[in-house]
């Protein structure tokens, strides 16, 4: 059995709604996104494979009234929730779409898409204009998803990063948005405050698994130094609390989304996070379907225990979501 624990789907009744308010960016998006009749037909040349599906961000970077990015994210709600009945023979959950924009609509719709609806979580940007999910206006709503004990799948998006993105550039400012939002909330106190607070953060948690070591010896050893390094007088800080924020890091679920043939990326993130943090997850159907397969491969050519393989193809988001 496998799940895939981040893919991603539109229904058609908010892309149309999209269109008529001449809204382009996903015009160009690949069928599989809401066509669900070929997703399953691809689905089946990879046996017991479900998904858990997630939106694609509201078009935050719009000056919409408020209302209006309440009213997309309810249509794009209850069109998932159409969509996970009409196919649960490949849905294994939905993820909600808030209005990231005012918090308190988020609120709202967040406990509606998940006491009305059964939906399993929410889709926060890690970057918006400067807001992010450790900003203190933001705090409510992660500590509402933290009550529910369901996660928040952390997802960077170009056009609503607070970096100028680069075309071409492999997404790179998008990654760093990913890292900046784990770092920040490692150090928000949530984790402390709410023991079951759950993150999944995508394309394996960034750069974290590769400069978890330069980030302990620096990042988190400065916090609470006086003075400069150098400086015959330099205090050096009482360590505990910032390293108890670093190892919080260790407390996010990541997915396996680097693309293509990626062994090396997975292990480096089951090496610092662990196996009971790592998920298979691919980006489906972004940047293509084809990514699918390369993926799978790579988890079974690890050479990984049984135990070990099986929290990561559906262990981990099971237990977390509660299937």
């Amino acid at each position: 059995m496998m799940i895939d624990a981040y893919t991603h789907a539109m229904p058609s009744c908010y892309r149309d709604v999209l269109l008529k308010l001449g809204i382009q960016e996903h015009y160009f998006l690949p069928p599989y996104l809401a066509d669900m009749e070929s997703r399953r037909e691809l689905m089946t040349q990879f046996p017991g494979l479900k998904s858990v599906i997630t939106p694609m961000q509201l078009p935050l970077s719009r000056d919409l009234p408020d209302s209006t990015f309440m009213d997309l994210a309810r249509i794009y709600n209850d069109g998932m929730a159409e969509m996970a009945s009409k196919y649960p023979d490949i849905i294994s959950a939905v993820v909600a779409c808030v209005p990231f924009n005012n918090i308190d609509d988020a609120m709202k719709e967040a406990e509606r898409a998940v006491k009305e609806l059964g939906m399993k979580g929410i889709l926060l940007p890690c970057n918006c204009q400067g807001m992010e999910p450790s900003s203190p206006e933001v705090m409510p709503l992660i500590e509402t998803m933290a009550e529910f004990d369901l996660p928040v799948w952390m997802h960077p998006w170009p056009i609503a990063s607070s970096r100028p993105f680069v075309p071409n550039s492999g997404g790179w400012e998008m990654l760093a948005d990913t890292a900046d939002a784990m770092l920040h909330l490692a150090c928000s106190g949530i984790f402390e405050k709410y023991p079951n607070a759950k993150f999944v953060a995508h394309h394996g948690g960034a750069y974290i698994p590769y400069f978890h070591t330069r980030l302990k010896s620096q990042y988190f050893w400065d916090m609470g130094a006086q003075g400069h390094m150098y400086d015959p007088e330099f205090v050096e800080p009482d360590h505990t609390v910032p390293y108890m924020y670093y190892e919080n890091l260790k407390k996010f679920y990541v997915d396996t989304a680097f693309y293509h043939h990626c062994a090396p990326q997975i292990r480096a993130c089951i090496d610092y996070f662990g196996a009971d943090h790592v998920m298979f997850g691919t980006d489906f159907p972004l940047p293509s379907s084809r990514e699918l397969a390369p993926n799978i491969e790579s988890i079974q050519q690890m050479g990984l225990s049984k135990d070990d393989e099986e929290l990561v193809f559906h262990g981990n988001i099971e237990r977390i979501l509660g299937l």
